[in-house]
């Protein structure tokens, strides 16, 4: 039997392949508009019973993402090409707390009115597979927007501590790939970011590093006025991103002092 999507089902699933995974107040915050939880409670049970929706459970919390009937919709309408398995697109139990933290962090950003041209860690993977390979999958590449242009920015959220290789290996991607201007690293505590800075300092001492690293906490209170810092005692932050003249632009966006 043919199952008949509603225009707030495709919204859904749309949702959750952008955001990869989120609990029902997520997805109330972000797409549902006016209409109630239980209404959208509805849905969501409807498409879960059905396949095109995975609901899992993780600190008493239902957590909704892409099922194998999702992946396959999706697939149907030429948005891919490879068979993804649920799994690659949606919840993973190892990530779980990274994911949600993530989908909370796109959704600051798209309300903030300072970036365009957001692309999720998803549509990085789905870009990928219609040829268009990156230096790195980032969990978020998106433009800062200016009078006269706009720069690429990378997020990176560090929920757990990587080992050294692995920071080796990242930063040098990042430094390597002149398509960004800009990485934001954020991490869980001071002395994290501490630690990062040192570890970027010792081990690449770039003057002119384009790796700023910042606190979760800090962003999830006013992401605008988080303070980003570099290696070489720069700061970022959203809120003082000024300037028409691109090349001074730059300047003032990687070089602004603390």
């Amino acid at each position: 039997m043919r199952i008949k999507l509603t225009k707030k089902d495709k919204a859904i699933l749309e949702y959750l392949l952008t955001f990869k995974v989120a609990t029902i107040y997520q997805i109330l915050r972000d797409i549902n508009g006016d209409r109630a939880h239980t209404y959208l409670s509805e849905r969501l049970t409807y498409l879960s019973h059905r396949g095109f929706v995975r609901k899992s459970c993780y600190e008493f919390k239902r957590v909704y993402s892409l099922g194998q009937k999702g992946v396959f919709y999706f697939k149907n309408l030429g948005r891919f090409t490879m068979e993804f398995k649920a799994a690659y697109l949606g919840y993973n139990p190892h990530t779980i707390v990274h994911d949600l933290l993530l989908s909370d962090i796109y959704s600051m950003l798209l309300s903030s009115g300072k970036i365009s041209e957001l692309r999720t860690h998803n549509d990085q993977l789905i870009e990928e597979t219609h040829g268009q390979h990156s230096y790195n999958v980032s969990d978020a590449l998106f433009k800062v927007k200016k009078e006269n242009g706009s720069y690429t920015l990378a997020l990176e959220l560090e929920t757990t501590r990587k080992n050294p290789n692995a920071y080796d290996s990242i930063f040098d991607i990042y430094r390597n790939n002149n398509a960004i201007d800009l990485v934001l690293y954020l991490v869980k505590t001071p002395a994290q970011k501490s630690e990062l800075l040192r570890f970027e300092n010792d081990v690449f001492g770039d003057p002119k590093s384009k790796i700023f690293i910042g606190l979760i906490d800090d962003f999830l209170e006013n992401p605008m006025k988080t303070q980003f810092n570099s290696c070489n005692k720069k700061s970022f932050c959203f809120h003082t991103v000024h300037g028409s003249n691109k090349e001074k632009a730059m300047q003032d966006l990687t070089f602004d002092n603390a």
